[in-house]
């Protein structure tokens, strides 16, 4: 017997959550303002979504790790001491699939089942109530109801081109950087060319945004309780360190298994 499963979101991670429920036996219903998201930088999926990518990678991604973890950790949060993503050096290149061409995919499997709707706090509660499963992948700081609690980010530019010209004749690549910065020098810290598109990401200080650069922000953390009866999942909608978008699949298969399983 299979249940009704409400998803908010649909971004990648909203998609996906859906399409495990889907392929788990569930039936999702997605509410979202109807838009398509836009994907910035060069970024990837770094496991396949079942039904949606290839089994085997659409690429393979080459790391390089640029000075120490220590000065990576400097790089970003201004602590050596901080715990980061750093990655432990492969000698052999690791697997991707292409997040843009996945979202495709499942935007035409799915779209045209997205409810229109721009969701707010008090809207919540009422779903909650009428569905026994809500995934949430929206971002975490639009259905809050509590002014004091604080979603943590860093400001970051994001330029659409590498800076790493030594990686040049690579076709997928992602360069961590932790040497420390010269004198006038950009705080770049992370740079990439994945699938044919390229970005460099930067911490800078808000009001110094350099030509042709954007502004973003690195996800640190939150302390939002509102709604405890929500699956939070997707890089904003768990609005976490270390939530990637394949992650969104995971949650919601999971949560759609132990929901059958009472």
């Amino acid at each position: 017997m299979s249940e009704i499963v409400c998803v908010l979101g649909c971004g990648p991670a909203g998609l996906f959550a859906a399409h495990a429920v889907k392929m788990a036996g569930g039936e999702p219903v997605i509410m979202s303002k109807k838009q398509k998201s836009v994907i910035a930088g060069a970024q990837y999926l770094q496991q396949p979504i079942p039904g949606i990518t290839n089994r085997s990678p659409d690429g393979l991604i080459h790391t390089y790790l640029r000075g120490t973890k220590e000065g990576y950790a400097s790089q970003v949060y201004g602590d050596p001491s901080i715990g980061t993503s750093w990655p432990d050096f492969k000698s052999e290149p690791t697997s991707a699939w292409d997040l843009r061409v996945a979202y495709d995919v499942a935007w035409n499997m799915y779209s045209d089942t997205v409810v229109d709707i721009e969701l707010q706090s008090e809207d919540i509660p009422d779903l909650t109530a009428n569905f026994a499963t809500v995934i949430s992948t929206i971002p975490a700081y639009a259905i809050c109801s509590n002014e004091s609690h604080h979603f943590d980010k860093m400001l970051i530019a994001v330029w659409k081109h590498s800076i790493a010209p030594d990686e040049s004749d690579v076709s997928n690549y992602v360069v961590y950087n932790g040497e420390q910065p010269q004198p006038r020098s950009l705080n770049w810290y992370r740079c990439a060319r994945i699938f044919g598109v390229e970005s460099t990401e930067a911490v800078i200080e808000l009001g110094s945004l350099p030509k042709d650069w954007v502004r973003g922000w690195k996800i640190l953390g939150n302390n939002c309780d509102c709604h405890p009866n929500l699956i939070r999942t997707g890089r904003l909608g768990a609005w976490r360190r270390g939530v990637l978008t394949h992650h969104a699949f995971e949650h919601a298969t999971a949560a759609y298994m132990e929901r059958m399983a009472l």
